[in-house]
């Protein structure tokens, strides 16, 4: 993996962004918008197939097979009534998971999957994950936060089981050892087996992690750094707060 190349998506605005330069200038992808979320298939060392979800809607996953030149609806074939379908996972050029996310729109949640590119949809579990992005860790296992628990697959997203308690509603992160980060209250918690049990770690916050603030991990300075926003005009003055 080159570091140096990442993909971004924006929601209020054109969507979908590429940099080669670390991100020192980024290009657009093609023409959609109003994006949440964008998983690349790194199956493939030409990143070709990427896959992105619509903000806040439903039956919409944008699936891309030229490196995202040009994008196709795929999520139009999902069952109509699903929730929202913002965060697809790219597992490869064919598969592609997608939750149906609780949220304050109604209709049916769950996860579903394809394996044909998202000509036809299969509901592989009745869980279902509430706003916040997946993981992919490093071994394949994906983790969704549900909740205050976190629904967990092996299996390229086949079967999910739920893992943890009194989690608060963020993406967890991945160590470089492996071991898996969430959030209880206003404290970090690490796992070292696959989420199953959770240990604090780490000073208070001044506030709680919840869906809205994130986590991320800096190897090279040893330290955690944590965001937080509150959809007002201004940047808190402890929007961005470093654990080390």
């Amino acid at each position: 993996l080159d570091p140096n190349i990442f993909w971004v998506a924006g929601i209020y605005g054109p969507g979908i962004f590429k940099t080669t330069d670390g991100g020192s200038t980024f290009a657009r992808l093609g023409n959609i918008s109003h994006i949440d979320y964008v998983s690349v298939d790194f199956t493939d060392p030409t990143r070709q197939t990427l896959a992105a979800g619509g903000h806040e809607q439903s039956q919409t996953v944008w699936r891309s097979t030229n490196g995202g030149q040009t994008w196709t609806n795929v999520g139009a074939n999902l069952p109509a009534g699903t929730t929202f379908s913002s965060a697809p996972i790219v597992i490869n050029a064919q598969t592609i998971v997608v939750g149906a996310i609780q949220s304050w729109s109604s209709g049916t949640t769950g996860i579903y999957r394809t394996t044909n590119g998202g000509a036809s949809w299969t509901r592989v579990s009745s869980l279902a994950p509430i706003g916040a992005t997946p993981l992919r860790a490093s071994n394949g296992t994906i983790y969704w936060s549900a909740g205050d628990t976190i629904i967990k697959s092996s299996d390229s997203g086949l079967t999910w089981t739920q893992v943890g308690s009194g989690l608060q509603r963020t993406t967890p992160i991945e160590l470089p050892d492996g071991r898996i980060v969430s959030a209880r209250g206003s404290n970090l918690v690490v796992s070292s087996d696959g989420g199953s049990t959770w240990t604090a770690f780490g000073a208070n916050l001044p506030f709680n992690i919840t869906e809205g603030t994130g986590i991320a991990y800096l190897h090279a300075q040893g330290a955690f750094f944590v965001r937080q926003w509150d959809c007002g005009n201004s940047v808190l003055p402890n929007a961005i707060m470093k654990l080390q």
